[in-house]
């Protein structure tokens, strides 16, 4: 069994979250997900929904943005390594599914992964590096969280 983790804090992120279930779900794969969230819960079968309370959330606000301490995102992986499955995904509540991705490549994937002596893998597709150096960068409102 496939479970998919996030934690999704705000309206934005919860419903995106919301509609990556209901299209994962499309591809009838054997596949429960878990979220962390302020929000309400999620009313699908194969979801179990964590939910924080405001004074859980150590919110910081930045500009217009209120953020959250982003060192939360290890409660979805805390509780589904409390689950029984073979495979874990964690993903940010903001993906979208690909038009292009389907039951076999999912199952590909999972066998590949299942196959090699991999027990992790990790997919980046912006980098962070420079926000540690340049506080100019996509990510520089993350890291002066942690001034």
């Amino acid at each position: 069994m496939l479970i998919i983790c996030t934690i999704a804090v705000g309206d934005e992120y919860y419903n995106n979250f919301k509609i990556f279930i209901e299209d994962f779900n499309r591809l009838n794969l054997d596949v429960n997900f878990i979220v962390v969230t302020d929000k309400e819960k999620i009313d699908f079968d194969n979801v179990k929904t964590f939910t924080l309370t405001e004074n859980d959330i150590p919110f910081v606000n930045i500009g217009y943005r209120k953020e959250f301490n982003f060192n939360l995102k290890y409660l979805p992986l805390k509780y589904a390594a409390e689950q029984d499955s073979n495979f874990v995904f964690f993903v940010d509540s903001d993906w979208k599914i690909n038009k292009e991705i389907t039951r076999q490549k999912i199952f590909n994937f999972l066998n590949f992964f299942g196959d090699s002596n991999y027990d992790f893998l990790f997919e980046r597709s912006l980098p962070i590096k420079n926000a540690k150096t340049n506080l100019n960068s996509f990510w520089s409102h993350k890291v002066k969280l942690y001034d």
